[in-house]
């Protein structure tokens, strides 16, 4: 709201022809690097200091072939198959419930970030502004992003209000803040053409800031941490061999 009252003026909120006449770009993109920044630099300290704890010297993370590999069993979530069984989650038989509502808050996560990657693409490469039309690749992205991070965080926190706390303890706070997003994301496209356009985009905004802020001290810092992980056991077992 302050950005929105220092660039466009307040009344700014009640228009609803694209998002720069809320908010100039050059402020909106100082506020979100900063922020990014920020988080980015925060689990980059608590990373090196993890990698140094639990397996030894900064120059090991060089090994590219170790990080492919890394990188591949996390893109398939192969850590939460409970030896092969699957998750004894919620209840007390093994069920592949956990691996896909992750699976489904993992891609609709990365599908969103494409959706922004393609809308940089558009409007810093191509000089398309928004708001950009439905069946634009950002919006088809976003969308099924934003519907997949619905779907996989509600499906999380009821599952894991029936479960015991320890199997499964769940980051709620988390999980409502992406739930949130998304939530918000798709309010901003839905109502576009209407005069809360300005209101809900700044409530999008707003969410976008704080799950940034927020995000090093929640167990999203812990897909960092498993990566880490799974890279050094590549090592150790490069090594090994």
């Amino acid at each position: 709201m302050a950005l929105v009252a220092l660039t466009e003026g307040i009344d700014a909120l009640f228009r609803h022809n694209g998002p720069y006449r809320l908010i100039s770009y050059p402020a909106l993109l100082v506020a979100a690097l900063l922020l990014t920044a920020w988080s980015v630099a925060v689990m980059l300290r608590a990373a090196a200091r993890y990698w140094r704890d639990t397996h030894g010297p900064l120059r090991d993370l060089a090994d590219w072939r170790a990080w492919a590999k890394a990188l591949a069993c996390a893109g398939r979530l192969a850590y939460l198959r409970g030896g092969g069984a699957d998750c004894y989650y919620p209840g007390a038989d093994p069920s592949p419930a956990r691996r896909r509502l992750h699976a489904t808050v993992f891609y609709g996560f990365a599908a969103c970030f494409a959706a922004t990657v393609a809308a940089a693409f558009l409007q810093d490469i191509l000089g398309v502004d928004p708001p950009y039309p439905l069946l634009s690749v950002p919006v088809i992205l976003g969308t099924a992003g934003g519907l997949a991070m619905i779907v996989g965080c509600a499906g999380l926190i009821a599952a894991g209000r029936r479960s015991d706390p320890a199997p499964g303890a769940a980051d709620y706070g988390l999980l409502a803040g992406l739930g949130l997003l998304a939530a918000t994301g798709l309010l901003t496209l839905a109502l576009r053409a209407t005069p809360a356009y300005g209101l809900v985009l700044i409530a999008h905004l707003a969410t976008i800031m704080v799950c940034f802020c927020l995000a090093p001290y929640t167990r999203f810092a812990h897909a960092v941490y498993r990566l880490l992980a799974i890279v050094a056991d590549n090592v150790e077992a490069a090594r090994a061999r």
